[in-house]
Parts: structure tokens; C-alpha cells; sequence
């Protein structure tokens, strides 16, 4: 009887979790100084610059990475996630990904961001939310529709130019 609910219980958590797009996903933030990914401290001028950039109708001319940003900027657009709060997380299996989230929700994180110290903390987050890509630079999109918590401790934060 007992192994009998287990396998049910069982059957209903696989099933029930693999439906759910929307899932908690945590990891430790990963700072990369140099992002092209990251237009969210972008000007409006910026922001113009890089629109007629990506609607340029000589695009033929641009390199296969000028391409990519290009659509990586498109597909932002589209989502509306141009200008969006935005933050990397190494995750538990080693991937690096992007999450973008709203202002209310990035206010969660900002504060234990300023005071970091890369070389003696690490920031955890755990976070609600889906994939909303595969990435356009090896990194998958991720958007938070909420973030549960956050933990600052001792460690070392992992991080690149």
C-alpha cells in the first residue's frame, strides 16, 4: 500500500512539474564587466543609436557577431525587455544565464549588488519564473516574475572581463 502511494505521488510531482514552464530556479551571481547583453543603463540616445543599428538596411556588410546582436536586440524588443532590470546567474549546474525582471523585483538584489565584494561574498538567488530563450550567446533568457530570496554570505563570486 505504502509503495503504491509513493509511486502515485511520485507520478503526480513528475507530472505536474514538467507542465509547469514557470519554475524555481537558483544559482550564485555572476558579474561580467563588459556585457553586450546589457542595455538597461543605455540612454535613449544609446537606445536610438542601437535601433537604427539593428534596422540598418545594409545589415549584409555586418559581421556574423554584429548579426547576432542584432537579433539578440530584435528579440528583446519584441519581448519588451529592451531597458528591463537584467542580472547573471551561475546556476547549481555550472550555466550561466541572463535573467530579466522588473524594477520592483531587481530592487531585491540592487542593494546587496553595491556593496559586493567579489573576492570574500557571493550573493544566492532563488527566483520564480521561465526560459524564455535559448540565448543568443550561449546564455539562456530567463524571465523572474519573481524573486523569493536572496542571501548574501561568505564565498567568492565568479566573474570576467
Amino acid at each position: 500500500m505504502n509503495k503504491l502511494m509513493i509511486l502515485t505521488v511520485s507520478i503526480l510531482l513528475l507530472f505536474s512539474c514538467g507542465n509547469n514552464p514557470r519554475k524555481a530556479i537558483q544559482g550564485k551571481i555572476y558579474i561580467k564587466l563588459i556585457d553586450v547583453q546589457n542595455f538597461s543603463g543605455f540612454s535613449s540616445k544609446e537606445i536610438n543609436w542601437l535601433e537604427d543599428f539593428a534596422y540598418n538596411k545594409d545589415q549584409k556588410e555586418y559581421s556574423s557577431s554584429e548579426k547576432k546582436l542584432v537579433g539578440y536586440y530584435k528579440f528583446l524588443k519584441e519581448q519588451n525587455l529592451v531597458g528591463k532590470p537584467f542580472f547573471k546567474l551561475e546556476t547549481d549546474s555550472g550555466e550561466i544565464i541572463n535573467v530579466f525582471t522588473n524594477r520592483a523585483e531587481y530592487n531585491k538584489i540592487e542593494n546587496e549588488l553595491k556593496g559586493l565584494n567579489r573576492d570574500q561574498e557571493e550573493i544566492i538567488v532563488l527566483f520564480r519564473g521561465e526560459k524564455i530563450s535559448k540565448g543568443f550567446f550561449n546564455e539562456g533568457l530567463y524571465f523572474a516574475k519573481k524573486i523569493i530570496s536572496v542571501e548574501k554570505k561568505k564565498g567568492i563570486t565568479h566573474w570576467r572581463k
